[in-house]
């Protein structure tokens, strides 16, 4: 059998192929199909995903609620108690409407009906307190047979102060770490037994245009960058830079324009390893380039609609059909003018400084660890790859190329006597890891040697994978030549030999036998089912690696499926930009793009759903339920109200809802935060009419985009903590001073452009 220093051995013990813990303690990290031998027996196929799912205690919500945390749930019920004696009746007040009422003295003579009448009270919600009161109600003939009557009402105390009490629970559990999607859909969902918002409030936001518009756009950015065009795109942008600080200038252009139109994870996620390589041709720390890569992914999100997640909800929660400037249909390109301002400004700032002691990594302060992938003891595949002609290597010296550095690869081999360059057609041997490969086959410029036997395997690429398999004793694999006939292992096993056996690279590449192990590629379907028995009886373990499905990019037809992808993308940044005039909004537009690119075959079922990220979305839904709570028990207008008699300015406004936001987005998800003071801001055009909702929204757009001063106030923060080395002190140090020049900024472009633009 396999030695167990090369892959972990899974042993069985009874026919029915029960799981025991032979030698390997991180089998339930394994992630694909594993093949255990019964010795009872024969093999049988385990899927380790669906048998052995990793233990997560982050969303066990019950063992969560520790003795402090329910101490300080009660401590805030006291202080709501305590609030609720001192507060007078008519603190939270709300518009009541009712309809079917033909005339103003009807009108009147129902709301002062509601200050006795416990029934109509309780219809309403509420009840007025004075006759006086009700002689201030309004009166609208909508036609002939349909008005609107409108009268003040009181809201029963209990209801806000439950609201406020069950809100502080959830922020308080989400700064501690419990999943903001369960805490704000499970709190709104307390608030709806509690009678206090109707199903329609709690569920209302998935049917909403930014919910949906978000919804649609995740497994766009999915199918655009499956095509590949943006790694080349990027490559031809961002060069060569020779110094730090025309590495931060070229990086952060283009990031922003990136993620103004796709997702933010998604283009950090692409540029991480692209600036780990610059760091190292540079000689600097990747901290000097990761920091500004994620702050510049918020700043480029905040440029246009489809940017991020929270301008969707912001434009979704301000547009209430009124127009300006009680309502605000954002436009897609609205954001764009103040945010790029931002964006130069800021690059310009964070270029000047990243050469001081502000940006600075604390893991600058220790020796660099010592990986497995650096160590010449670690048991690794010897996998041959071609340099591409056309391709970005071509002219770079084995250093410059950094294939040294991908993650994965222990070392590379040139020919003696090559010339320094790496040229056309080059043949350089790696040695790697079996995640190495996988990272190899997603280098741009580079071919495996054996690269034309896996295009014979032909497509349906999505269903391929490698896999890494432990020769069985009995195998025929030792006793043909199977595996140097690459068209009968690919007819039998519908697969194709990547590397193996897997050695020491000082003892080269010994030959296969029982044991030894391999890297195969192979349609999924053929392991588990078409060609079943031939893999049972090849191998005696088999493990699918992860995320190893290979490329769809390169040939005739991915070329002409990426161009088709991103001019669709075009076209929907053109129809929706122009909605008013196009008839097409976003949630729409994009939903018809969806149905074209499953039409073509740029996403497949699979992707479209398993992009979508749930938790995001029903944390907006969650955000957006609590936000009418906080709307129809009258906390939004009180609180609104008091903000009003301390804030006399439109400047001291704007800073407010500034500051605010951020606040918020140090601990809860941006797109939330929008939600929740979406209607404040609302409330406050609506008290003071001299207010500008479209210059406070803007402002609460850059803001809530935009948190530099902790790693957990955006998700591209805590992408590049990793590499970068980063620690909590690192981002305070660095981001306190950017958040400070981005809000000085914010509140001046803002107010300048409410003054052009009126």
């Amino acid at each position: 059998m396999a030695d167990s220093a090369a892959l972990p051995v899974v042993a069985g013990s009874s026919s029915k192929g029960a799981l025991l813990d032979a030698t390997n303690r991180e089998l339930p990290s394994f992630d694909g199909i594993v093949r255990v031998r019964s010795r009872a027996g024969p093999p049988s196929i385990i899927d380790v995903d669906t048998l052995l799912q990793p233990y997560d205690t982050r969303n066990q919500i019950f063992r969560s609620f520790n003795p402090c945390r329910i101490l300080l749930t009660v401590i805030l019920v006291a202080s709501a108690v305590l609030l609720g004696v001192s507060l007078d009746q008519g603190t939270f007040r709300v518009s009541a409407t009712v309809h079917d009422i033909l005339s103003l003295e009807k009108c009147q003579e129902y709301c002062e009906k509601a200050i006795t009448d416990t029934k109509k009270a309780d219809k309403l919600g509420g009840s007025p307190l004075t006759k006086e009161e009700c002689s201030l109600a309004s009166f609208k003939q909508i036609d002939e047979f349909s008005a609107v009557c409108s009268f003040t009402i009181v809201k029963p105390l209990w209801q806000p102060l439950t609201v406020v009490v069950v809100f502080a629970v959830a922020i308080i559990l989400i700064i501690q770490g419990l999943p903001s999607e369960v805490m704000l859909m499970g709190g709104a969902s307390i608030l709806t037994i509690a009678g206090i918002i109707d199903r329609s409030a709690l569920f209302g936001g998935n049917a909403s245009k930014g919910v949906v518009s978000l919804a649609v756009l995740f497994p766009i950015s999915e199918a655009i960058s499956e095509t590949g065009i943006l790694e080349t795109g990027v490559g031809l942008a961002l060069g060569s830079p020779k110094s730090l600080p025309m590495a931060l200038l070229r990086m952060m252009g283009p990031v922003a324009f990136l993620s103004a139109f796709l997702s933010n994870t998604a283009t950090v996620a692409l540029m991480i390893p692209v600036l780990v390589t610059w760091s190292r041709r540079l000689n600097v720390h990747p901290g000097k380039l990761l920091m500004p890569l994620s702050f510049a992914a918020q700043l480029g999100g905040s440029m246009t609609v489809l940017g991020s997640s929270h301008c969707l909800v912001a434009k979704s929660k301000m547009d209430n059909g009124k127009p300006l400037p009680l309502g605000y249909n954002m436009g897609m390109m609205d954001l764009f003018p103040v945010g790029f301002l931002l964006l130069i400004s800021l690059a310009v700032v964070i270029t000047i400084s990243a050469n001081t002691q502000l940006l600075k990594s604390s893991g600058e302060k220790t020796k660099p660890e010592q990986h497995v992938e650096d160590s010449a003891a670690t048991e690794s595949y010897l996998v041959k790859v071609i340099i591409d002609a056309n391709g970005p290597l071509v002219g770079n010296s084995l250093e410059e190329s950094g294939l040294t550095r991908i993650p994965g690869v222990i070392k590379a081999d040139r020919a003696e006597n090559c010339e320094e360059k790496l040229q056309a057609s080059e043949e350089v041997a790696m040695w790697v890891t079996d995640s190495g490969i996988v990272a190899l086959r997603a280098q741009v410029g580079l071919q495996l040697r054996n690269h034309q036997h896996l295009a014979a395997m032909g497509g349906m690429r999505r269903q391929r994978s490698l896999f890494e398999v432990c020769v069985d004793h009995d195998s025929e694999i030792l006793t043909t030549n199977i595996l140097s006939t690459p068209s009968v292992f690919r007819l039998e096993y519908g697969g194709a030999f990547v590397a193996g056996p897997k050695s020491l690279p000082r003892l080269g590449v010994g030959q296969i036998r029982p044991g030894s192990v391999l890297i195969v590629e192979a349609d999924r379907t053929w392991v588990s089912d078409k060609a079943a028995d031939k893999w049972r009886d090849a191998f005696s373990l088999i493990r699918r690696i992860p995320n190893s499905a290979p490329l769809r990019i390169g040939g005739p037809v991915d070329r002409i499926r990426g161009i088709s992808v991103c001019l669709g993308m075009v076209l929907l940044i053109i129809l929706t930009t122009f909605d008013k005039e196009t008839g097409v909004t976003l949630d729409v537009g994009g939903s018809i793009l969806l149905l074209f690119y499953l039409m073509i075959r740029a996403i497949s079922f699979d992707q479209l759903f398993g992009s979508m990220k749930t938790s995001v979305l029903f944390t907006i839904v969650g955000a957006l339920a609590m936000g009418n709570a906080l709307e129809d028990t009258g906390i939004v207008d009180a609180v609104s109200g008091a903000l009003m008699g301390s804030i006399s300015s439109s400047l001291s406004v704007t800073a407010m809802v500034y500051a605010l936001a951020v606040f918020l987005s140090m601990f809860i998800n941006n797109s939330a935060t929008v939600a929740i003071l979406g209607p404040m801001i609302l409330s406050l055009v609506k008290a003071d009419p001299t207010l500008n909702l479209k210059g406070l929204t803007w402002t609460l757009v850059y803001a809530a985009g935009s948190c530099f001063t902790t790693p957990l106030g955006y998700q591209t923060n805590l992408m590049v903590c990793p590499d970068g080395k980063y620690e909590f002190q690192d981002f305070c140090r660095f981001g306190a001073l950017i958040q400070l020049v981005h809000m000085v900024l914010t509140v001046a472009f803002v107010m300048l452009a409410v003054n052009i633009t009126g």
